[in-house]
């Protein structure tokens, strides 16, 4: 069975994936890019609060971790800052590319700093069998959050297409 740990790192690699795919666009690939940041944004939210809920709030108690996972609390808001900001400027704009660029540099040290450091930390101080147990809490809020996230995009999209449609008549 996988642990927490596990299913964190998978989440990582499939956010480091999305964002070195929008990378490789060519500058032109407007509509690609913004669906790519779609899926990312929507990963991301739902793995932080996952994260936040199902191993940040277990851990943060232990006095050798609290400040560490204050800090990477405070992580996840300044990425959630970002995404938000994001979101309401067109991959076109080169103040979207400027925030993207900031956005990977976070992501990337994040990422590095949680499987080098607090990884390793919480694998050597507690149970394999904690971590099984709290994966399946990790990947039910992950994957709520997942569905809730993308019927809200799919509500917006819907929206913006009968706003358009009623300006065309």
């Amino acid at each position: 069975m996988m642990t927490i740990i596990d299913h964190l790192k998978k989440d990582h690699r499939k956010i480091e994936m999305l964002y070195k795919q929008m990378d490789d666009l060519r500058p032109e690939d407007h509509a690609t890019r913004h669906k790519l940041f779609l899926n990312l944004h929507s990963l991301i939210e739902a793995q932080a609060r996952s994260e936040e809920e199902n191993f940040y709030d277990r851990f943060i108690t232990r006095k050798d971790m609290r400040r560490q996972l204050l800090e990477y609390h405070e992580v996840h808001q300044i990425i959630g800052a970002l995404l938000k900001e994001m979101s309401l400027l067109s991959p076109r704009d080169e103040k979207w590319h400027a925030k993207f660029n900031v956005l990977k540099d976070i992501l990337h040290r994040h990422i590095q700093e949680e499987e080098e450091v607090l990884f390793p930390k919480v694998a050597a101080h507690v149970e394999k069998d904690i971590l099984d147990s709290l994966s399946d809490f990790y990947i039910e809020r992950r994957n709520s959050e997942l569905n809730k996230l993308i019927l809200t995009l799919a509500n917006s999209v819907l929206r913006d297409s009968q706003s358009s449609n009623m300006a065309s008549y």
